[in-house]
Parts: structure tokens; C-alpha cells; sequence
């Protein structure tokens, strides 16, 4: 099934055209970046894929080592060459001509393939859970570039809110209803929401760095992230995603690793059978000129050496990737329950922040403004109301952002395309990516 998925959703970015080629030969897009275009190029050219990838070919070297036969050899021996009396010269040199070869025995070449084999399997495992994993970190990045980008909208409303007051309190200055004080206060905090500005804009930069680097970028050359925060997909039935999360890559490669190991304690155990070396040739004695067939046959006694330290690795091995299986499947469960717990509890603040405080803070502020104007209000009733605002709005972005991120990481722990609910993900890997794709 993640095959499948991983491959449908790579033949659909394959089909979204991308911009100019950046540093070494890589699409690093201009222009306006959308998640789909993000992911498609994160899957393209991420330097960590192209690792993974490189150790499927090192495996499958393994693989055909192991199963490549021990070399014969060829030994040449020539006996009473030089010597005293009748052996003096060369009228008594014997001359042998052999051809040896070891003979595996006890399975040691059936257990090596089968572990190298194994091993093959694994990378592709880690493989497929390199592409989650890749999936799940561009979309989350993506969309802190999103909320980066709205943060930074949001810091230059806040300016404007604040620079806005600036006309009004002149106006009572001159009608004698305001301290000119007030002027001073109202252009410190100008420059104060200035300074927040300009750290948005740090920040922005920043995320966008991050995310240009997950497709191997070193500069990142999109002009802005195309993305709606203000969508939230459904949240998942936490069981469902627990139940996915148990077949997704990352899991599923212990039933292998558990037969790797096997594989290595049977040859472990097959080392410790010592293998014959049988040797045919052709000896020649210069003294007659005749000559005569040569048998040979070796064999190791295993007194002392009988491979006991690797046998008793490999079952230290095997109970140990058990042990791991369970520590893996832990930690992926309390992750879930983790992400879960941070999208509920965003998704919560979210209704209350829509529902109830922010229309009540807009109303709020609405009103002290239009009042301040006529005397009614002070500047601090004012000033109090703006960051009653202000805060309401960052905050409701944090917990979209929080959401989205969560969404992201539950859908790489369950095996699904990012922001995709497990239920749809074998019928469209990137339909629920809709939230993010579409523009307000």
C-alpha cells in the first residue's frame, strides 16, 4: 500500500511543470511556490532520498557477493631443486602442478544470500520510510513558510493599526482634549511593532531557507508560499491512525530485520563447520621424466575455534531487534498520541479564538477607536484594545500553524500523504492537500 501511494503521488508531481534550474543542475522554482511543486521537487533532489537510494545499490552489491562462489586456486611446487649429492642440480627436481578448491559446507552460502537478501529488503524499507518521512517534514515546513508569511502580514497590519492612531491623537492635541505625551507613547510603540516587524521578516527568511534546502536548494528563489491556513481538514480517529501506523515502513521492517538476524545466526552457526579443500594435479620427477597424479584433501579440526564469540552476537542481535521492534512501536504510539493530543487541543483554540474572542476583540477595538476619536476613551483603553487584537490574530495563527504541523506528522506516522486522511489514501495521495493548496 505505501508503495503504491508513494508512487501514484510521485507520478503526479512529475506532471506539475517547475521553474528554472538552480545550483548543480536542480529546479529551484521562482515565482509563487505551491505544496504540490514543493513536494514534488523535495522528492526529486532531497540529498537524504538520494542517499537512501545509493544504499539500495550498496545492498544489492552485498547481495551479490554473497552469493558468488569461494575462488579455486592454482599452486605450483618444485621440491629438491638445490641440494648436496645425489640431489645436487637439478636431475632430482620434482615439479608439482595443483588445482584446489574449497567446498562450502553446513549452508554457508544459502545463510549468506539469505541475509544479504534480507538486507536488500531492509533498505527498501528504509526507503519508503526516508519518502514519508520526506513528505511529512516539506508539508510542515511548508507551512510554517505560510504562517511565517502571514505572520509578517500580520506584524505590518499591527503597524499600520498603530502609526494609524498617530492623526487622531495630533487632532486632540490641537483641541486641547490630549496630552502631547500622548504622541510621544503612540510613536514608541510604532517603532516597538517596527522592531516586531523586522523580526518576521528574520523569521520568514529563515523558513524559507529551511524549506528551499529540503530539495538540495542552498538560496531559495520563490518570490511567496501559496498556501490557506484558514482550511483545517478533518482530524483522524486516533485508533484508525494507530492501526495505519503499525504497517507503515518504519514498523514493518522488523519482521525482515528479525529474519536478517536469523539468517546470521545460521551463519554463524554453519562458519563453525569447517570446509574441505579438495586439490587435483600433476607431478613431474626430472630425474626419470615421468610423472604422476597429485590428490590432495584439507580439512580444519575445530578444537579451539569453534566461531562461539559470532554465534553467541547473533542471538545477542536477534533478541535485541526484538527489543527494538517494541521501543520503536512505543515511541511511534506515544508520537501519535502526542500529535493527536496538539491537533485537538489547536483545534479546540481555533473554534474559540474564531467563535468568541476574535470578533469580540475586532468589535472591541472597532468601537475604543471611533470612541477615542470623540474623547470617550483614553489612549490606554486604546493602546489595550490594539494589543487585545493583535494578540488575538497571533495567536489564532499559532494554532493553525499548530494544527497543520500536526496533521503533517500524524500523516507520516500512519503512512499517508501529508495532510491526507488515512481513509482516502489509497484512492487520491494528494486530494486533502487542498487546505494548503488553495489560495484565500
Amino acid at each position: 500500500m505505501i508503495r503504491n501511494l508513494l508512487s501514484t503521488s510521485l507520478a503526479l508531481f512529475l506532471c506539475l511543470p517547475v521553474s528554472q534550474a538552480g545550483e548543480q543542475g536542480k529546479e529551484n522554482p521562482a515565482g509563487v511556490l505551491s505544496l504540490r511543486t514543493a513536494l514534488r521537487l523535495a522528492l526529486l533532489q532531497s540529498p537524504e532520498l538520494a542517499a537512501t537510494q545509493t544504499e539500495i545499490r550498496a545492498a544489492e552489491g552485498r547481495l551479490l557477493q554473497a552469493s558468488l562462489k569461494p575462488n579455486p586456486s592454482l599452486d605450483a611446487t618444485a621440491e629438491n631443486v638445490i641440494g648436496s649429492g645425489p640431489y645436487r642440480g637439478l636431475r632430482a627436481t620434482e615439479t608439482t602442478l595443483q588445482f584446489n578448491q574449497l567446498v562450502e559446507v553446513g549452508g554457508k552460502r544459502a545463510a549468506r544470500v539469505a541475509a544479504a537478501n534480507f538486507g536488500r529488503q531492509l533498505a527498501g524499507f528504509d526507503y519508503e520510510a526516508k519518502r514519508l518521512e520526506i513528505f511529512s517534514r516539506t508539508t510542515t515546513l511548508f507551512v510554517q513558510v505560510v504562517a511565517a508569511q502571514r505572520r509578517l502580514e500580520l506584524a505590518r497590519e499591527t503597524r499600520q493599526l498603530t502609526e494609524g492612531v498617530i492623526p487622531a491623537i495630533e487632532r486632540r492635541i490641537e483641541a486641547g482634549g490630549a496630552n502631547p505625551v500622548e504622541v510621544t507613547r503612540a510613536r514608541t510603540a510604532a517603532a516597538t511593532v517596527g522592531i516586531e516587524e523586522a523580526q518576521a521578516e528574520r523569521d520568514l527568511a529563515q523558513a524559507r531557507g529551511r524549506l528551499a534546502a529540503s530539495w538540495g536548494a542552498f538560496e531559495p528563489r520563490f518570490s511567496s508560499a501559496q498556501g490557506d491556513l484558514e482550511t483545517l481538514p478533518a482530524l483522524p480517529a486516533l485508533g484508525t491512525l494507530k492501526g495505519r501506523a503499525g504497517s507503515t515502513p518504519a514498523l514493518a521492517r522488523f519482521g525482515t530485520e528479525i529474519d536478517r538476524r536469523q539468517a546470521e545466526l545460521t551463519l554463524a552457526k554453519a562458519v563453525a563447520v569447517p570446509d574441505p579443500t579438495f586439490g587435483i594435479g600433476y607431478r613431474r620427477f626430472s630425474e626419470t621424466g615421468e610423472g604422476a597424479a597429485v590428490f590432495q584433501f584439507q580439512l580444519g579440526l575445530p578444537v579451539y575455534n569453534q566461531n562461539q564469540g559470532a554465534i553467541r552476537e547473533a542471538r545477542a542481535n536477534l533478541i535485541k531487534v526484538a527489543q527494538q521492534r517494541e521501543a520503536a512501536q512505543v515511541g511511534v504510539s506515544s508520537r501519535v498520541n502526542d500529535a493527536y493530543r496538539t491537533a485537538q487541543a489547536a483545534r479546540r483554540e481555533i473554534d474559540i479564538l474564531r467563535g468568541q474572542v476574535l470578533p469580540g476583540a475586532e468589535e472591541a477595538f472597532r468601537l475604543i477607536d471611533q470612541g477615542y476619536i470623540a474623547g470617550r476613551f483614553s489612549q490606554l483603553e486604546l493602546i489595550d484594545a490594539r494589543r487585545t487584537l493583535v494578540s488575538a490574530r497571533s495567536t489564532l495563527l499559532l494554532a493553525q500553524s499548530a494544527y497543520h504541523q500536526a496533521l503533517a506528522e500524524l500523516s507520516g506516522l500512519s503512512g499517508s500523504a501529508p495532510g491526507q486522511s488515512p481513509e482516502r489514501s489509497q484512492s487520491s495521495p494528494t486530494s486533502s492537500n487542498k487546505s494548503l493548496l488553495r489560495t484565500k
